[in-house]
């Protein structure tokens, strides 16, 4: 994930496996944000500036989202990965609290 994550087929093939831990799918949904807010389509719509809070944005729900689907034994894994991306923001914290994900943390 984090060496090929940016090659399409590679990162549809990682995400496909139900294998792969969540902390690696984490890093494959920042890495697919971070394709989308470098297109030049989304780049002439938006504006870097945009593009990047809405990346932001929405790498925030995929994550709570990711939250929902990992396995209790994952959570201080995926917690240890968010901590280091500095991703474990109050913000965060709030977010999925409010998502009824209480036992995540």
């Amino acid at each position: 994930a984090e060496r090929h994550g940016h090659v399409p087929l590679v990162r549809e093939a990682l995400i496909a496996d139900r294998r792969l831990p969540a902390d690696c799918r984490h890093m494959l949904l920042v890495k697919l944000g971070e394709t989308l807010k470098g297109s030049p389509l989304v780049l002439a719509m938006m504006g870097a500036a945009r593009a990047d809070r809405v990346m932001r944005d929405a790498c925030v729900k995929a994550s709570v989202t990711l939250i929902e689907g990992t396995r209790m034994e994952e959570h201080a894994a995926l917690i240890e990965h968010l901590r280091l991306r500095g991703d474990l923001t109050a913000s965060f914290i709030i977010r999925t609290i409010a998502h009824g994900k209480v036992d995540f943390f």
